[in-house]
């Protein structure tokens, strides 16, 4: 004859297993990271600045249904303070390059057009790379005066412009872009350095004078 549980017995069984289910869920999802042996050796590699190996240390966890979350929290945590690191570091060496270039040129350290081209070269470190509008325009100042013939001429007198503007040298900035419109249609700048002076020329001096170009020369411009 079969057999059958009574019915208090069968939600007994029922509540005990729930209640396994449930401390196992919470033991699953409350488990520090921070006393695996992973964890351990990722702290010590990044205390010697060796984060790719503290990152794969980490990543041992994220198949670890206990450990996948924070793992992955540890691992941003770790590419973060890499990427403020490496940052810093290729800020360091482009101040060291600039400063290196500075010293060449004025020390004559190259001659012919690898000197405009130097200072160039110079002009976007400080700007683009170090933001320091002030050297960069004193930089494309410097190529302008004496080295009016440079082949990229018009780019000179584009981001010079720029420096201008990041400045608050407006009117110089205005000045400058007029000069490419006016003096470069061919220049890969000309239709950007068109617009800048438009919208930079009212309120200034330039303002009655703003160059509308033929749209032609801007579509031209485009291609080169």
């Amino acid at each position: 004859m079969k057999r059958s549980f009574p019915a208090y017995l069968k939600f007994r069984y029922i509540f005990i297993f729930l209640c396994l289910l449930l401390c196992y869920s919470q033991e699953i999802a409350g488990q520090p990271i921070q006393a695996t042996p992973e964890f351990q050796a990722a702290s010590q590699f990044m205390a010697q600045a060796s984060y790719d190996l503290a990152a794969d240390e980490l990543k041992k966890l994220i198949g670890d249904p206990r450990y996948n979350a924070s793992a992955m929290v540890e691992i941003g945590r770790i590419r973060t303070r890499q990427a403020e690191t490496e940052l810093s570091l290729a800020m360091a060496h482009f101040s060291e390059a600039a400063e290196s270039l500075r010293i060449g040129l004025e020390g004559n350290g190259i001659s012919g057009p690898e000197v405009p081209k130097t200072l160039y070269d110079l002009g976007r470190l400080y700007e683009e790379r170090l933001k320091n509008y002030v050297s960069a325009g004193e930089t494309y100042e410097k190529l302008v005066e004496e080295h009016p013939a440079f082949l990229s001429i018009d780019k000179v007198y584009f981001h010079l412009a720029n420096c201008y503007e990041m400045t608050g040298r407006i009117e110089d900035a205005v000045a400058n872009y007029k000069k490419v419109v006016t003096d470069y249609s061919f220049s890969s700048y000309f239709k950007t350095a068109q617009e800048k002076m438009k919208s930079l020329a009212v309120g200034t001096s330039f303002q009655s004078g703003a160059i509308e170009a033929h749209p032609a020369e801007g579509y031209e411009s485009a291609g080169r």
